[in-house]
């Protein structure tokens, strides 16, 4: 049919291929790649190979809108797919609340703490339901979207349970061309409007879950003084969003 894509998992687990394997498995046709073969520890993956420029390509180029739009197309088509044995899936809300712990690292300022109560608080008063829990692609950003003759399709899935939200993590991301807060606000807006009419989600829930996902970035970045201040900035700008929009 065509050409195809190998994968080969160095430590067997480390990818979690054996719930991405059995979550590709799952997809429509016109969704995901499909899986020719793999063996029995999932080590090694056969795929099929999906022609054409990823989304990133125009997301970073500054047009975000369009992309969001595709990424939201291809998450909504996935929200409808029924997953056998659904409940074999790893749940990724144990290993976000740990990365949450540790990139305060091990010894956090008082600034450092009160983002990290933020954040935590956030995370459990919103993204740690799990009567809202879904199978979620779990690594989807534009790079492995893939505008297809046929339309949008997905691949190198990790295949989680998790809140739908966290499928947004990467989506949400500043494109490279992105260097001021005021282009920030404008992206931001523009693509939560999108997300929100096309997914379905309130807009104050999205805000939310930026300025969640902005929080835990700005403790990562706590080394490099100049990155810290403009997550600060940008949790501002998220909290003065949220506040005209709500």
């Amino acid at each position: 049919e065509g050409p195809d894509a190998l994968k080969l998992y160095n430590e067997i687990g480390n990818g979690n291929e054996r719930s991405a394997v059995a979550f590709s498995k799952s997809l429509p046709r016109d969704v995901g790649a499909r899986i020719i073969r793999s063996n029995f520890l999932r080590a090694a993956v056969l795929i099929e190979w999906l022609d054409g420029p990823p989304l990133a390509k125009k997301y970073h180029a500054g047009e975000y809108a369009e992309p969001t739009r595709k990424a939201c197309e291809l998450i909504a088509k996935l929200s409808t797919v029924k997953f056998q044995w659904g409940f074999a899936y790893r749940r990724l809300t144990p290993l976000v609340k740990q990365r949450i712990k540790a990139s305060a690292g091990p010894k956090p300022s008082a600034d450092e703490v009160m983002l990290l109560k933020q954040a935590l608080q956030l995370f459990e008063e919103h993204f740690n339901q799990r009567r809202l829990e879904r199978i979620v692609h779990g690594d989807l950003h534009y790079d492995n979207m893939i505008e297809t003759p046929n339309g949008i399709r997905m691949f190198d899935p990790k295949g989680l349970r998790a809140h739908p939200m966290m499928e947004l993590v990467n989506i949400l991301k500043p494109p490279k061309t992105e260097t001021d807060l005021l282009a920030f606000e404008e992206r931001i807006k523009e693509q939560i409007s999108i997300i929100s009419s096309m997914l379905g989600f309130r807009q104050e829930e999205l805000f939310r879950f930026l300025l969640f996902q902005t929080l835990i970035n700005a403790l990562k970045t706590k080394s490099n003084p100049k990155n810290f201040e403009n997550y600060r900035k940008k949790l501002d700008a998220i909290t003065q969003l949220a506040n005209t929009t709500s």
